[in-house]
């Protein structure tokens, strides 16, 4: 069995001409929601073998600070083609994870955190409509190796929004 851990990143500062996207921070809010939710994590003993992020500047503050939090020692994986990634991209990456992970963490962006929950869980859930900044949720599949994941394959165990 394998767990996929999807969230959406913690609020952030809104874009500016003098910030553009992908440097935006967490806001002092999206640092707490984050704080929270590794509390959370913690107290439920929840600790993925592998945490991936985009590159925007915030994806990565998020992962920091849940980790943090947790007490995980997971490193936190940057990846690039995360960055504002469709729901289709993101499982592409997801589908080369390592077969011996059983636990995976995906920190990305709308719509894309959205729209992979919705493809791996069609059969079960629409979730099309919710997924604001900070909501996790985490889909179980009932495989061996990551390159099996497709569409409706999975199940939502968990949606949580702050």
């Amino acid at each position: 069995m394998k767990s996929l851990l999807i969230l959406r990143h913690a609020e952030a500062v809104a874009a500016t001409p003098e910030l553009p996207d992908l440097p935006r921070p967490l806001t002092p809010r999206g640092r707490a929601q984050m704080r929270g939710l590794g509390r959370w994590m913690r107290d439920r003993r929840i600790a993925p073998g592998r945490i991936i992020c985009s590159t925007a500047i915030r994806a990565k503050e998020t992962a920091k600070i849940l980790g943090s939090a947790a007490g995980w020692t997971t490193q936190v994986i940057a990846n690039a083609a995360l960055y504002n990634a469709s729901g289709k991209a993101l499982l592409a990456q997801v589908k080369t994870a390592p077969n011996e992970l059983t636990q995976l963490l995906l920190v990305a962006h709308a719509p894309g955190v959205r729209d992979l929950v919705g493809l791996l869980t069609a059969k079960q859930a629409d979730v099309t409509l919710i997924y604001e900044a900070a909501t996790l949720a985490e889909v179980v599949f009932d495989i061996e190796r990551w390159s099996e994941i497709g569409r409706g394959t999975g199940a939502l165990r968990l949606l949580l929004s702050p």
